[in-house]
């Protein structure tokens, strides 16, 4: 139990809302859609409910479905045919913007459930170059990979789509803020190394 406190501690402190999709699912309360949070997060409900409604996503009417309470998988189809009933809506009525093309698109449209992956929110190449070195550089180059997109993502949420200046805060934050930090370690490393 202390490492899960730990780990939950710990997702607690680096959670970040995601801009674009809290503007988007702003939207979608002003037209007066109902909301469903799907998770197949392992993490508790509660503790994921929590996280929601702190951050300001989750409010009053709100349902939230999460493998770990339910033991049914969206790769399964189970977790949706849960949402259909317990909210009492056909599949025809449910649209989702997502994340997994797999599980959160091919599945719920498998079963006539309107489904659309979100593009915008995934990483970039560069950030998704970054990131496939978190291992070697004991994770810093995918805190820096998150760095980028949050800060795109909060560029984005502000400005529009292609941010301030036609997308050149996406190219400041994810190509020469990367290329920058990394010569500045770099730098830092060779003067340790250096004795300086």
């Amino acid at each position: 139990a202390g490492l899960v406190a730990l780990e939950l501690a710990v997702e607690e402190e680096l959670l970040e809302v995601n801009p674009v999709r809290a503007k988007q699912l702003g939207e979608e309360r002003r037209k007066g859609r109902a909301i469903a949070f799907v998770s197949d997060m392992y993490v508790p409900e509660g503790w994921l409910r929590r996280q929601l409604e702190i951050r300001g996503l989750m409010e009053d009417g709100d349902c939230l479905f999460c493998s770990s309470a339910c033991g049914m998988t969206k790769r399964s189809g189970e977790l949706f045919g849960k949402v259909l009933r317990e909210t009492g809506r056909s599949a025809d009525q449910v649209g989702r913007g997502v994340d997994h093309k797999d599980t959160d698109v091919a599945v719920p449209r498998g079963l006539g459930m309107g489904a659309e992956q979100v593009r915008e929110t995934r990483l970039t190449r560069y950030e998704e170059i970054l990131e496939s070195f978190g291992v070697q550089t004991g994770g810093v180059t995918t805190a820096m990979a998150g760095m980028s997109r949050l800060i795109r993502l909060r560029d984005e949420a502000e400005h529009g789509q292609g941010g301030e200046g036609g997308g050149l805060g996406a190219v400041a934050c994810g190509v020469a803020g990367p290329i920058l930090s990394a010569y500045v370690l770099w730098v830092l490393r060779k003067a340790r190394e250096d004795g300086l």
